[in-house]
């Protein structure tokens, strides 16, 4: 009687979640269509995901943000450069003597939900100003919403050949094993692929199991940006760049790793940096989430800012070139004639 009891509770959960699910898509919409709808971005006027975003030839990308974008997303100022880049306009190659930190990332770097010039690379760079000043620095932001380990990693390539950067940042989320959510095939949820109750009910460690996504919802073209294997091959890339440009990338993250994430970044060398650990320390939980998402508040891009200045300093990366081969020697090495990739 009791074993008949828990499975039809056990049942019933499942089926409800199944159903909530099904009810959250209800207004789901192929990519495509989507984009195509997405009314052209006003100046000062709110506007949607889809009318930030345009859609590109290379398959490893798919999309990029518009470029020269002057709204409102979220209800806070957006704007992007001529290259599409949620940041102000840098010269390409640089001025002799500038130390260039190039972020890639994807809606925690890019700033969801808070005003350009504030997002956590905008106030690194406005902090190097004010303690470094024997140096000018640029902290160049390419984060994308939705993009995942593959696809940053692609921007960096045609990125780094117009704005060489110094340090590479690489901004890591519990997400980047998979595609964007509105890359996705329609779900189906009531395919016996996953188990909605164990994914709800699996608790925290300290090495979480990463979403993965079902098989049925990826698209033939977009299989090669999604899996465990495809997230290292993305890295060993990275790597290979680095060693070849001689610049060093340091990992960002926002939780703990799992195993092989954790696995990956050793294998390639990159120090991993947890912009959260700080957050919970000197703030509650609720004031470091934005109501409704979860992405990063004011606060904690405030923190996390803070905290990358704080580790980047301990990594030894800001001291000049001759003290310890750190930023600043990697694009004057290429500007001398250095390897390419």
């Amino acid at each position: 009687m009791l074993a008949s009891s828990v499975l039809l509770s056990v049942l019933l959960a499942e089926v409800g979640l199944r159903a909530a699910a099904v009810w959250r898509d209800r207004d789901w919409k192929e990519f495509r269509v989507a984009l195509e709808e997405a009314p052209e971005p006003e100046p000062g006027r709110e506007a949607a995901l889809g009318s930030l975003i345009r859609r590109v030839e290379n398959p490893r990308l798919v999309y990029r943000l518009r470029p020269s974008l002057d709204t409102l997303f979220k209800n806070v100022s957006v704007r992007t450069n001529s290259q599409g880049h949620p940041d102000k306009a840098y010269p390409n190659r640089g001025a002799e003597g500038v130390v260039r930190i190039l972020g890639i990332g994807d809606s925690v770097m890019f700033g969801w939900g808070v005003p350009t010039e504030a997002n956590y690379l905008s106030l690194l760079e406005q902090r190097l100003a004010v303690d470094r000043p024997e140096r000018r620095w640029e902290v160049l932001n390419t984060g994308v919403p939705g993009y995942n380990t593959v696809m940053e990693v692609e921007l960096l390539m045609s990125a780094a050949e117009e704005f060489p950067p110094d340090l590479v940042l690489l901004g890591f989320n519990a997400n980047d094993l998979v595609l964007p959510v509105f890359l996705h095939r329609r779900p189906r949820h009531w395919r016996l692929e996953r188990f909605y109750l164990l994914e709800a009910l699996r608790p925290g460690s300290v090495a979480p199991r990463l979403p993965r996504v079902a098989p049925s919802e990826v698209a033939p073209p977009y299989a090669p940006l999604v899996g465990d294997a495809a997230f290292q091959a993305a890295v060993e890339r990275l790597h290979r760049w680095s060693e070849a440009y001689r610049t060093p990338v340091i990992a960002l993250t926002l939780s703990d790793l799992e195993p092989m994430v954790a696995a990956a970044f050793k294998r390639a060398g990159f120090p991993v940096v947890d912009l959260w650990r700080q957050c919970r320390a000197h703030a509650e939980p609720s004031e470091l989430r934005q109501q409704g998402d979860g992405h990063p508040s004011l606060l904690a891009h405030r923190l996390m800012a803070a905290t990358l200045y704080d580790q980047l300093e301990a990594l030894g990366v800001l001291d000049r070139p001759e003290e310890s081969g750190g930023a600043g020697s990697s694009a004057e090495h290429r500007r001398a004639g250095g390897s390419q990739r």
